[in-house]
């Protein structure tokens, strides 16, 4: 049984977050939860193994792009960091700052502009 304060932090978590019973359903939000469920059953395994595995695939590309590595996922696209000094007349002491971008491959832009097209299509 939790106590009260865990309860409690849990609430104010989900308030802030805007994660509530069924977020992860929402539409146009894909996240790993929702990923996992999807190809779950495609690939024959259980929820919580496909859990696992997209977490620890997920895992992966996180640990390559610390590393300063450029993260390339066929018919998705390019990861990579770039790195940015900032200099001691702002803060007074040079900060240095990775961002992380990405860059998608013609194959899912295609898919993607061609499924606007279609929705722009109909009526």
């Amino acid at each position: 049984m939790s106590t009260l304060r865990e309860r409690m932090y849990g609430k104010l978590y989900r308030l802030r977050t805007g994660y509530t019973t069924g977020e992860h359903w929402k539409a146009g939000v894909l996240n790993r939860y929702r990923i996992a469920c999807e190809i779950g059953p495609l690939i024959g395994m259980t929820p919580k193994a496909a859990r696992k595995i997209v977490r620890v695939v997920l895992d992966v590309v996180i640990q390559a792009l610390r590393r300063n590595e450029t993260v390339v996922i066929a018919g998705l696209g390019k990861f990579y960091t770039r790195h940015f000094t900032l200099g001691p007349q702002w803060i007074g002491k040079p900060l240095h700052i990775s961002k992380v971008y990405f860059k998608p491959c013609k194959e899912l832009k295609a898919a993607v502009n061609d499924n606007q097209e279609s929705r722009s299509d109909t009526p």
